[in-house]
């Protein structure tokens, strides 16, 4: 994530920048005497975007690596700081 956007936090405005969202088709109207084309709108939709699921996972990844090295790091310290015999 760090390498991509410069930063660990996820900016949603990065990925509207790249262009538009993919869009779904969403109900809108409850109402059943509407035609299906009245009831449904297309909306814009980030969880079904391509570009935003990869970001969400890259910062999965980012935030796993960067806690498996906390903990050896951590490991590795209590190792050498106990007391000697």
């Amino acid at each position: 994530m760090n390498r991509q956007l410069g930063s660990s936090m996820l900016d949603l405005g990065a990925v509207i920048k790249q262009g538009p969202l993919a869009k779904k088709q969403r109900i809108v109207f409850a109402n059943y005497t509407f035609p299906e084309s009245v009831r449904t709108l297309e909306v814009p939709s980030f969880v079904a975007d391509e570009r935003f699921i990869q970001l969400v996972v890259g910062l999965h990844n980012d935030a796993h690596e960067a806690t498996k090295e906390r903990l050896r790091q951590s490991r590795s310290g209590s190792r050498h700081t106990g007391p000697e015999s």
